[in-house]
């Protein structure tokens, strides 16, 4: 298998090759990292992209036969001093210095006559731009000197007939040539490490689903604590507090059998049953976000072992690969859509009561994890909407001994039906509780959280309450 760097040797049968298309006009020049070249060249009436790369562990040299030209600029410095200088011009001459990792490249623009050398030498990789007499005009590096210098002779015998040399091994007759040799086994490199990838991503899918299944096969039983819940409400007259358990006659069962429900003796019959009630709803909504995840994670599998039997078969474009492996997409994606400044993301939005309350609402699943667990103290107020999903809101109480008023409470449970997925013409329930009582479940996505010691208010979305909040923030 062919391994990056390129050789001494290497990088000779690569510009022997190079040399063959002098000279050839170049049209555009790519810089889309520091350490790699793009010339965007035509030349025996076609068009290639050739690739220089200077890194430790990847310097090489390479002439990609197809690909998009890109239709936009990317606007760096470093990039437009090059385009300005080398854009458009043609190459009349590219040859190998001191037998070394080094290639001289020489331009000509109209009178001008101008020189890049890439230096493919480990850590002190670097690609210059020079005048006709080596004045040094730019670097993808910066050095010091201002007149460029080739580095020592590395005295090495390089043999220029027989069996060349370096990892690839060929023979005297091979018939393919040496660039196209250096780019087939790369790519097979490419693939096998993608093809690692995605049998790694698989085994990691496949033990999520392994979880995912062990938590619903663990809660596929709460449908119980809705019939015991139904069960005691209609057998509220025969309990009173201090009932350690209950038997009934279960009328949901077709036989008719009696069966026995545990009962708290701190709470009362009425208790009980919400007890029981609210325990089914929790339950009913894990269930409902694990059968999500799972279903998720079992089409990211399908669609994971389909890629993998097409790189099997070989039903995959190698090109592709290749050109994904030189970030040419990546560049493109940058001309297309450059990068715009991004504004600094706040995680939740606050407003202020006229009681000098603030009231905390999330913005996105991840965002309600961290006002949760991050901005929340242990006795603030925590709400969300019953049966929908939608935002994390929470009421930061003034100091420890503070009992927020339910006027307050109403006006963050209209935020929280506000910012969710709830009807707005409909009475709609919303939980809240210390914050202290919610919790994160192990391997729970982002935004789903379990809770207790709740309590719960009815309310018809009010919009004109809403006009009494101040936005803060």
């Amino acid at each position: 298998m062919f391994k990056l760097p390129f050789s001494n040797k290497e990088i000779f049968y690569s510009v022997e090759e190079l040399k063959e298309l002098t000279p050839f006009r170049v049209d555009e020049i790519y810089i889309p990292t520091q350490n790699q070249l793009i010339l965007s060249i035509y030349a025996k009436k076609e068009r290639y992209f050739l690739f220089f790369e200077v890194r430790s562990h990847k310097s090489r040299v390479l002439l990609l036969k197809k690909g998009e030209r890109p239709k936009q600029e990317i606007s760096t410095p470093i990039q437009n001093v090059f385009r300005n200088y080398l854009s458009p011009s043609f190459v009349k001459d590219i040859k190998q210095i001191n037998d070394d990792r080094v290639i001289d490249i020489t331009f000509s623009k109209i009178d001008e006559i101008f020189h890049v050398i890439i230096e493919m030498m480990g850590n002190r990789g670097n690609i210059f731009l020079t005048d006709s007499d080596y004045n040094t005009i730019s670097s993808l590096f910066f050095v010091s000197e201002k007149t460029y210098i080739y580095p020592e002779n590395s005295k090495f015998e390089l043999i220029k007939d027989g069996y060349p040399y370096g990892e690839l091994r060929f023979l005297k007759d091979i018939s393919s040539s040496f660039g196209e040799e250096v780019k087939n086994q790369y790519t097979l490199g490419i693939i096998d490490d993608y093809q690692r990838e995605i049998e790694k991503k698989i085994k990691k899918a496949l033990k999520k689903k392994f979880e995912l299944e062990r938590q619903l096969n663990e809660n596929s039983g709460f449908e119980i604590y809705k019939i015991q819940g139904e069960l005691l409400k209609s057998s509220l007259y025969l309990l009173k507090r201090g009932d350690k358990s209950i038997s009934v006659v279960n009328y949901f069962d077709s036989d008719l059998k009696t069966i026995t429900i545990p009962l708290k003796e701190e709470l009362s019959p009425i208790d009980n049953m919400n007890y029981l009630f609210k325990k089914y709803e929790k339950y009913r909504r894990g269930v409902t976000i694990v059968k999500s995840e799972l279903e998720k994670i079992e089409e990211s599998i399908i669609s994971l072992q389909s890629r993998l039997e097409q790189i099997e078969k070989g039903d995959i474009d190698i090109l592709d690969e290749l050109e994904s492996s030189f970030e040419l997409r990546d560049v493109r994606k940058k001309i297309e859509n450059p990068p715009s400044k991004k504004e600094e993301h706040k995680p939740f939005k606050i407003y202020g009561t006229q009681k000098g309350y603030k009231i905390l609402v999330g913005k996105s699943s991840k965002d309600n994890d961290y006002l949760t667990f991050k901005v929340a103290s242990g006795n603030d107020i925590w709400l969300h909407v019953v049966s929908y999903s939608g935002s994390h809101v929470v009421i930061k109480r003034l100091n420890k001994k503070d009992e927020v008023p339910i006027s307050v409470i109403y006006l963050a449970a209209n935020l929280a039906i506000l910012n969710s997925k709830a009807p707005k013409n409909d009475s709609i329930e919303v939980t809240y509780t210390f914050q202290k009582y919610v919790k994160k479940p192990r391997n729970a996505p982002a935004g789903a959280v379990i809770f207790t010691q709740e309590k719960r208010v009815y309310l018809q979305y009010d919009s004109k309450l809403l006009d009494k909040l101040e936005v803060i923030d």
